[in-house]
């Protein structure tokens, strides 16, 4: 009998240590970045750090990530374990300068719905991303020399950054075992190949970048028109002197305001903007001159620009 009781007390004791599915989640990203989460409950987060917005389900898990422009240590790597964030529908980690390679494990990010690996120094063979199903959004420009696996292709949604084909002799090597010690030495050839290739990848990113910076000022140019047309006179902010003081209190009003209300649908018609459906409860971070405002929808997890005029406080 004793022995039974002492076999429990031991079951018990190893159910009451193992980690659950969000602490998993939490411990992937310390490993990652403990200077932004500080072992702390990852979805505590939020957007109290600069650079950086979590977004977590009921259960904890994480379903939204975005650390970009120099949220990260330049230098670092991507955690291998990365696959393990089995709820993660949205990355964002554009422009940190990391570096390394991309862990084969995002072929575990089965419910990743957008990616952006934009602007910074990878290096190696791309992972294989054909289990990732549900992705739509995609930015490959400027990665570092990175190159695809014979047999491996990218989503349709990713055709158009396209990656080199890996060849043999890019990483052709020859393993010496010297005294029962191991050593590599690199072909000759494979260095002019891959200084060949490292010097495509750089004269096709800067025509990437040349094209992006094209495209974005378009982009501004239709979202700046758009706001206006939609803008008009919406009783929100007024040009005439006779109103200036209403504008000013306004604008008050409006920051002391972080919690709103979609009273509309509206789908995004450019990559910035925010889809809402009437009734979402949108979390404003910040407020432009033009009338516009960035939030996070509380229901899907997603950030971008929406009208202001869509929105009213949350009571």
């Amino acid at each position: 009998m004793k022995q039974h009781l002492i076999t429990v007390i031991v079951l018990l004791a190893i159910i009451l240590t193992q980690s659950s599915p969000a602490d998993n989640d939490c411990q992937v990203l310390n490993e990652w970045a403990p200077t932004i989460f500080n072992n702390t409950d990852c979805c505590s987060v939020g957007t109290s750090v600069s650079g950086v917005v979590i977004n977590c389900n009921p259960e904890s898990r994480v379903i939204s990530l975005s650390m970009l422009n120099g949220a990260l240590p330049k230098g670092s790597k991507i955690p291998l374990n990365i696959g393990e964030l089995k709820f993660l529908s949205w990355l964002d980690i554009n422009t940190n300068g990391l570096v390394g390679e991309l862990p084969d494990s995002f072929y575990n990010l089965t419910s990743l719905t957008s990616l952006n690996l934009e602007n910074n120094n990878f290096q190696g063979i791309f992972p294989d991303l054909s289990t990732l199903k549900s992705l739509n959004d995609c930015a490959l420009t400027g990665l570092g020399p990175v190159c695809l696996k014979e047999g491996i292709s990218l989503p349709a949604i990713c055709i158009s950054f396209p990656l080199p084909q890996c060849k043999s002799n890019d990483t052709a090597t020859t393993t010496i075992t010297t005294g029962g010690k191991e050593s590599k030495e690199t072909s000759p050839n494979s260095g002019i190949l891959i200084g060949s290739i490292i010097g495509g990848i750089a004269l096709l990113s800067a025509m990437a970048i040349i094209l992006i910076v094209v495209k974005k000022k378009k982009s501004n140019s239709q979202r700046n028109q758009k706001k206006n047309n939609e803008l008009g006179n919406n009783g929100y902010f007024f040009e005439s002197k006779n109103n200036k003081n209403n504008h000013d209190l306004l604008k008050d009003q409006i920051r002391e305001e972080v919690n709103w209300v979609a009273t509309e649908d509206y789908q995004r018609t450019l990559d910035d903007e925010l889809d809402v459906n009437k009734g979402d409860h949108i979390e404003v971070q910040a407020f432009y001159t033009d009338g516009w405002v960035l939030g996070v929808n509380k229901r899907t997890g997603f950030q971008g620009n929406v009208a202001l005029t869509l929105l009213t406080p949350l009571k």
